[in-house]
């Protein structure tokens, strides 16, 4: 099986091309070009000043059309669900080809190129912008919300199966959570789902805290009891869209999930026992979020997920 992958520079990116390796499979990377490994001088420098600029900024400077992001970025969290996806669709149509945004150049003639010298028997789209990098709200939308839909036009008009990689945020008030709502299309299998590993988020932020205390102690670490959970890790959650991969079957959207959701307290004590880390969890009452989901396609339970890691 060939396929074309974009957010290969991501972890789940390079989960995905891990996973697709041991199964036998080509992986091609996508137009997604990170400046840091493949240009240098001032062209380079110009790409990453674009990470933190504000909307006015960002349309100078990259050419994306200003109207179109302000229109889109003012009325993300009124939008009903069903004009969020109509939206992003009709801010993709009026795109023009060759802008860069955020840290990557992305072309519409790229994809194209893409396609034609991959001749992917699928697509998956697991690139995005999550809270933790600074980007604007600006750029966040346009690569969440925007660019999906151009990705996944491309692949229809190629006649090429197409899966998006959502998010069990989607419900969620946030620029991030309307952003990746909208970016979920028509024309692929759009999957819900949520991973932790170790370069970045929860699991990273827990490894810090555990190395902190040079005094050899066990430093305090807030547990949370009724923040409820259902992805993985990001190795088990790249596996599932490998096996999805073989056979995506119609345009849909679908839960990756475990089938008992976890607390993040007791996601963290595995973490801790698993690693040997140091770190002396107590129990944290607030928030009260519960982003647990009803599984269409069953992930492994963290503890598994984890032992597979080893074996």
């Amino acid at each position: 099986m060939r396929i074309l992958l974009y957010g290969s520079s991501g972890m789940l990116g390079e989960a995905i091309i891990e996973a697709a390796d041991t199964a036998g499979y080509l992986v091609f990377e996508g137009a997604h070009v990170p400046p840091e490994r493949l240009l240098t001088g001032s062209r380079a420098r110009k790409l990453r000043t674009l990470a933190g600029m504000p909307l006015q900024a960002l349309a100078n400077a990259s050419g994306v059309n200003k109207a179109y992001l302000s229109e889109f970025e003012n009325g993300l969290r009124s939008l009903r669900e069903p004009e969020l996806a109509a939206t992003a669709r009709a801010l993709a149509a009026k795109q023009p080809p060759g802008r860069f945004v955020h840290d990557a150049v992305w072309d519409d003639s790229l994809i194209l190129r893409d396609i034609n010298d991959a001749e992917p028997d699928v697509i998956i789209n697991a690139a995005g912008v999550i809270p933790e990098r600074r980007v604007t709200d600006a750029g966040m939308i346009y690569m969440n919300a925007v660019l999906p839909h151009i990705i996944a036009e491309r692949a229809t008009d190629a006649g090429v199966p197409m899966i998006h990689v959502s998010t069990d945020c989607v419900n969620e008030p946030t620029v991030y959570g309307r952003s990746k709502l909208a970016g979920e299309t028509e024309y692929a299998v759009n999957v819900r789902t949520s991973f932790v590993g170790p370069r970045h988020g929860l699991w990273k932020w827990l490894e810090k805290i555990s190395y902190s205390d040079n005094t050899g102690g066990m430093p305090p670490t807030p547990g949370w009891v009724n923040a409820m959970w259902s992805g993985s890790t990001v190795d088990a959650v790249a596996r599932a869209l490998i096996d999805l991969a073989q056979n995506p079957g119609d345009s849909r959207t679908l839960n990756l999930a475990m089938r008992k959701p976890i607390r993040k307290y007791d996601l963290l004590e595995l973490l801790i026992d698993e690693h040997n880390w140091s770190a002396n969890l107590y129990v944290v009452e607030e928030p009260r979020i519960d982003r647990s989901m009803r599984p269409d396609i069953e992930l492994p339970s963290f503890a598994d997920a984890l032992a597979e890691r080893h074996a």
